[in-house]
C-alpha cells in the first residue's frame, strides 16, 4: 500500500478511535434553537437544555462581590455526572441527531427571543377541532400587567417565497408563524391550579403584520381604546390589570389560517412575551404547548 494511504488510514484510525473514547454531547442531541447567543440543546424532542445556567431573578445581579470575571455555570453532561446521575427514556422509536432531526415548529422556539423562530400547534381539517394553548411559567411570581402575541416576519426566509424566489408546494411559508386564532383566552395563576380568566375575545382579530396592536382592558383608569407600537411589527400587545402570576395560559380556539393546504387549521406564531408592571419583557424559563411534548417533564396537561 502507497505511504499516502497508510498515512490515511492511520489518520482515520486515529479519528475514529478519538470520537470512539470520547463522546460529544452533539452526537446524541440537537441544537435546536440559540437564545441570547447560547444554544439549546434537544434531546428526542422531550427534554431541553440551556447551554448555560441561566438568569432566572428580575434585578438580581449574580455573583454581587464577585470582583473577578464572570463565569456561568455550564450543565454538566451525562456522563461527567459521577453521582446521582438522571435521565429521561424518549418515547420515540428511534435516536435523533444532528443529521437526521428537523423540526423547526417546536415550542421552544416561543421563548427564544427570535419571533422568525416559530411554533405551531397540530393540524385539523377542520377550524374548531379542538382548542391549542401555550402555558408559559416565569422562574418566579411576579407582577403581570400584559402578554404579547409575536408573528414572524421572514420565517425559513418567507420574504422570498412571496416574492416568488422560493418554491413552496405545501404553501407552509404562507401562514407559517402568523395565524392567530379567531377566539382567544388568557388565563393566569399563581399555583398552576386556579385560574383566572384576565381577556377573552370570541372575535380576535389580532395583528399577523406591521406595528404592535395594544388592546387594553377596561379598568376605572383606562378605556378600552387601541394604540400601537413600531418598535414590535407583527405582534399584537393584550394589555389587562396587573395580577400577580407564576403561570400564564394561552388557549386559541376556531383556527382561520390553513397552514397547509394537504393539511389543515393551526395556531403558529413566532414568539410570546409576558410583561411585567414597568412594561419590561419577562423572561419565561420554560413553556408548554400542545406540539411534539412538553419543553420538561409535565404532571399533566394543564
Amino acid at each position: 500500500m502507497p505511504s499516502s494511504r497508510v498515512g490515511s488510514a492511520q489518520a482515520a484510525e486515529k479519528d475514529y478511535g478519538a470520537v470512539r473514547r470520547t463522546p460529544d454531547f452533539e452526537d446524541y442531541a440537537t441544537i435546536e434553537t440559540y437564545a441570547d447567543g447560547v444554544p439549546v440543546y434537544s434531546l428526542g424532542n422531550l427534554v431541553f437544555f440551556y447551554g448555560v445556567s441561566p438568569e432566572v431573578l428580575a434585578d438580581v445581579e449574580m455573583q454581587k462581590e464577585n470582583t473577578n470575571p464572570k463565569v456561568k455555570i455550564k450543565p454538566k453532561k451525562l456522563w461527567d455526572i459521577k453521582e446521582n446521575p438522571f435521565g429521561a427514556t424518549m418515547p420515540e422509536p428511534g435516536p435523533r441527531t444532528l443529521w437526521n432531526d428537523c423540526e423547526p415548529t417546536l415550542p421552544i422556539h416561543l421563548i427564544d427571543g427570535d419571533p422568525d423562530t416559530i411554533w405551531c400547534s397540530y393540524e385539523s381539517q377542520i377550524p374548531d377541532a379542538r382548542p391549542e394553548w401555550i402555558r408559559i411559567d416565569l422562574p418566579e411570581e411576579t407582577l403581570v400587567t400584559a402578554v404579547a402575541l409575536v408573528c414572524s416576519r421572514n420565517f425559513a426566509q418567507s420574504e422570498r417565497w412571496a416574492e416568488g424566489k422560493l418554491l413552496d408546494r405545501q404553501e407552509f411559508h404562507k401562514w407559517a408563524g402568523k395565524a392567530l386564532p379567531n377566539e382567544l383566552t388568557i388565563q393566569i395563576s399563581r399555583d398552576a391550579w386556579h385560574w383566572e380568566t384576565v381577556y377573552e375575545n370570541k372575535s380576535f382579530a389580532g395583528n399577523e403584520s406591521g406595528p404592535a396592536e395594544i388592546v387594553v382592558e377596561p379598568t376605572p383608569q383606562s378605556s378600552n381604546r387601541k394604540h400601537f407600537l413600531e418598535e414590535l411589527p407583527g405582534g399584537t400587545v393584550i394589555e389587562f390589570a396587573p395580577r400577580r402570576a407564576k403561570q400564564i395560559l394561552i388557549t386559541g380556539r376556531n383556527f382561520k389560517r390553513r397552514l397547509c393546504k394537504y393539511v389543515g387549521y393551526a395556531f403558529s406564531i413566532g414568539e410570546v412575551q409576558v410583561w411585567d408592571a414597568k412594561r419590561r419583557k419577562y423572561r419565561s424559563d420554560l413553556a408548554w404547548s400542545r406540539r411534539n411534548g412538553f419543553l420538561n417533564c409535565s404532571p399533566a396537561r394543564p
